[in-house]
C-alpha cells in the first residue's frame, strides 16, 4: 500500500534523501582523503628533517631559540635562550609550549624537535577546521569549503612552515580565527560576541604579537558596523571587547613586568637594529637608527627594496597563484622578469575588481578589514621593522589570509556554472593544482628535501662549526655568535647571544657602537663566532677603535657547495690587545 503524499517540508522523499545520504557519503571520504594526503606529506617531511639544519627545510636558525628556551623552561632554570640573559624576545604562546617537548622528553634533543613538529602540525589541523568553517560561511557550499581549506592545507608552503618549530603556524590560526569570529559579528553584533571577539584578538597576540594591526583594524571595523545602533552602545561593546582583551594579554603583562621588560618582545628593536647596521650600513647612534624608517625621504627611498622583498615573499606564499607561477616562469626564462610579483599583482587586481562589482555583502565586510590590514602590515615590515631576511615568516599570516578569502570568493563562482559542466570543471581545478603541487614537491629545490631527504640540501656550515668547538674547546670556555640558534643549541660551552634578539645588554651596545668593549668587559668572552659577512657588519662596523689584532682566525669552514657567504670563522677574543691599544691612543 503507497504512503499518502505529504506537504511537510521537513519530509523528504525516499529518492532525495538517498542523493542527500551519497553526496554526504561522498564528501566524508573526499575530506578522509586530503586529510591523510597532506597528513602523510607532513610525516614524509618530520622523517627527511635534518635537525642540524638552518636553511628552512623546514628548521631555521631561530626554531632552536625555541628549542633552547623549552629546554631551559623544562630544567626551571627561566625564560633563557643563552647561556644567562632572561628575556621577553619570543613569541608568548609558542614560547611557553616549548616547554612541553622537553617535559615528555627531557634526555633526548631528536624527540623533543619532533614533538615541536608534531604540535605544528595540530595547530594546522585546527586552522584547517577553522579554514572550513569561515569558508562554508561565506560560500554556503560545503564543497566548496572542503576545496578552500584542501588547496592550503595541502599546499607546500605550509607544509614546511608548520613543521619549522616555528610559531608561524599559530599565528596563521589565530589570524584566520579572527577572520572568523569577526565574520559572526558582522552577522550579529550581540554583546556576546563583541566580547568573544576581544578574546580572541587578545588568544591572537599572544600568537604573534604583529596581530596587534590585525586587531586595531578590527576594532576600526566593528567601530563602523556598530555605529548604526548608536555611540553610547559602541562605547559600551568596545569597553567589553577591551577588558575581555585585556584579561588575556594580563599573564604577558604580568611576566614581563616581573623580568623588567617592555611588553612587546625585545626581539623587535633588535631586529630592525640589525638590519639597519647590516644592510642601510647607518653609522651607531640611536638617532641614525631612528632615522632608518620615515626618517627622510631619502631614506624611504633606500628602503624601497624592502617593499619590493616583502611584496615578492607575500606573491611565493600566494599558494593559490602556484599554477601561474609555474606557466609564467616557463614563459619568462628569457625575458628574466619578476613572475611571482607578477602573477601577484594580477590576483590582487582580479579581487579588487571583484571587491568593487560584487554583491556578496559578508565577503566584502571581511575584505574591508583585509585591505586595511594588509597595508599596515606591509609598511610596517618594509618601512619600520626592515628585517626582510625574516619576510618569508612575516607575510604568512597576510598572505595566506588573502589566498584563504580569494580562493573561497573565486570558486564560489563555480556554483553558477551549469549543474552538467559543475564536476567537469571541478575535475580540472582538481587536477591542475594537484599537477602543480606535485611538480613542486618533486622538483622545486625548497621543497623536494620533503621527499629526497638531506641529499638535495648542501652542507650547512654553521652545525660544521658547531661540531668543531664542541670537539676542540672546553666546557668553562664563552662563546659569542650574533646568530646563535643552531650553534647555541648544541653547544657544550657557554654560549652567548650578541645580536640582541634574546641579550638587551648586546643590543644596547650593538646600538651604541660598542660591541668589542662589550664582548671584552661585560660579556667576557673567549671566543666568537659567525658568518664572515656578519662579523664584518655586526662586530667589526659597530665597536670603536677597532683594531685587526682584536681576532685571531683558529679554524674557518669553507664546505662546497654552499655560498661563500655561509663562510663561519671561529676567532679568539683578544682582549689584552686592544686595552693595549687604547691604552696608548692620544
Amino acid at each position: 500500500m503507497t504512503q499518502p503524499p505529504t506537504n511537510n517540508p521537513l519530509v523528504r522523499p525516499a529518492a532525495e534523501q538517498a542523493v542527500i545520504s551519497g553526496s554526504l557519503r561522498s564528501f566524508r571520504l573526499a575530506l578522509l582523503i586530503v586529510l591523510i594526503l597532506g597528513l602523510g606529506i607532513r610525516g614524509a617531511a618530520i622523517v627527511n628533517t635534518d635537525q642540524h639544519e638552518v636553511l628552512n627545510r623546514p628548521i631555521v636558525d631561530d626554531s632552536y631559540y625555541y628549542f633552547a628556551l623549552g629546554k631551559h623552561l623544562a630544567a626551571g632554570q627561566g625564560a633563557r635562550i643563552d647561556a644567562e640573559h632572561l628575556t621577553s624576545g619570543f613569541q608568548p604562546l609558542w614560547g611557553f609550549m616549548s616547554v612541553i617537548p622537553f617535559i615528555l622528553f627531557p634526555t633526548s634533543d631528536s624527540a623533543a624537535i619532533i614533538t615541536f613538529q608534531i604540535m605544528g602540525i595540530m595547530v594546522g589541523l585546527l586552522s584547517a577546521a577553522v579554514i572550513y568553517r569561515l569558508s562554508y560561511r561565506l560560500s554556503k557550499s560545503r564543497w566548496i569549503a572542503l576545496a578552500v581549506m584542501s588547496l592550503w592545507w595541502l599546499a607546500p608552503q605550509g607544509v614546511v612552515y608548520q613543521t619549522s618549530g616555528m610559531e608561524t603556524g599559530l599565528g596563521i590560526f589565530a589570524t584566520m580565527l579572527v577572520f572568523y569570529v569577526l565574520l559572526s559579528v558582522f552577522d550579529n553584533p550581540s554583546t556576546q560576541r563583541v566580547m568573544l571577539m576581544g578574546t580572541v584578538c587578545g588568544f591572537a597576540f599572544l600568537c604573534r604579537t604583529d596581530t596587534l594591526v590585525l586587531s586595531a583594524v578590527v576594532i576600526i571595523g566593528m567601530f563602523g558596523w556598530l555605529a548604526r545602533v548608536g555611540y553610547v552602545m559602541v562605547l559600551k561593546k568596545l569597553t567589553l571587547f577591551a577588558i575581555c582583551m585585556a584579561i588575556i594579554l594580563s599573564p604577558w603583562l604580568l611576566f614581563t613586568r616581573a623580568l623588567g621588560k617592555e611588553f612587546m618582545p625585545e626581539s623587535g628593536d633588535a631586529v630592525r637594529l640589525i638590519a639597519a647596521a647590516q644592510f642601510l650600513n647607518l653609522p651607531p647612534g640611536p638617532a641614525n637608527v631612528n632615522q632608518a624608517s620615515f626618517g627622510s625621504a631619502q631614506n624611504l627611498m633606500r628602503l624601497s627594496p624592502f617593499l619590493i622583498s616583502y611584496l615578492q615573499n607575500f606573491a611565493m606564499n600566494l599558494y593559490v597563484m602556484l599554477p601561474l607561477q609555474l606557466i609564467a616562469d616557463e614563459v619568462n626564462q628569457s625575458l628574466e622578469l619578476n613572475t611571482p610579483l607578477i602573477t601577484f599583482l594580477v590576483f590582487i587586481g582580479v579581487l579588487l575588481v571583484a571587491f568593487c562589482r560584487n554583491d556578496n555583502s559578508q565577503w566584502r565586510q571581511i575584505m574591508t578589514v583585509w585591505w586595511l590590514y594588509a597595508v599596515v602590515m606591509c609598511g610596517l615590515y618594509s618601512f619600520y621593522v626592515i628585517g626582510y631576511w625574516f619576510n618569508q615568516r612575516y607575510t604568512m599570516p597576510v598572505s595566506e589570509s588573502l589566498a584563504v578569502l580569494g580562493s573561497c570568493f573565486l570558486l564560489g563562482r563555480v556554483k553558477l556554472v551549469k549543474r552538467s559542466h559543475f564536476v567537469a570543471l571541478g575535475a580540472s581545478i582538481t587536477l591542475v593544482f594537484g599537477l602543480t603541487y606535485a611538480i613542486y614537491y618533486l622538483l622545486h629545490p625548497a621543497y623536494s628535501w620533503i621527499f629526497y631527504g638531506s641529499a638535495s640540501l648542501i652542507d650547512n656550515e654553521l652545525d660544521a662549526a658547531s661540531i668543531w668547538m664542541n670537539t676542540h674547546l672546553a666546557p668553562t670556555d664563552r662563546i659569542g655568535a650574533f646568530q646563535s640558534g643552531l650553534m647555541g643549541y648544541y653547544s657544550h660551552s657557554q654560549f652567548i647571544n650578541l645580536d640582541g634578539k634574546v641579550n638587551v645588554a648586546a643590543h644596547e651596545a650593538m646600538r651604541a657602537g660598542d660591541i668589542w668593549n662589550y664582548i671584552c668587559n661585560e660579556a667576557k668572552l673567549n671566543y666568537v663566532v659567525d658568518m664572515q659577512i656578519v662579523m664584518d657588519a655586526l662586530l667589526i662596523h659597530r665597536s670603536q677603535n677597532w683594531q685587526e689584532s682584536n681576532l685571531t682566525l683558529v679554524h674557518g669552514t669553507n664546505l662546497p657547495p654552499s655560498s661563500p657567504m655561509w663562510q663561519t670563522n671561529i676567532y679568539r677574543v683578544n682582549c689584552s690587545t686592544s686595552a693595549q691599544v687604547l691604552e696608548t691612543d692620544p
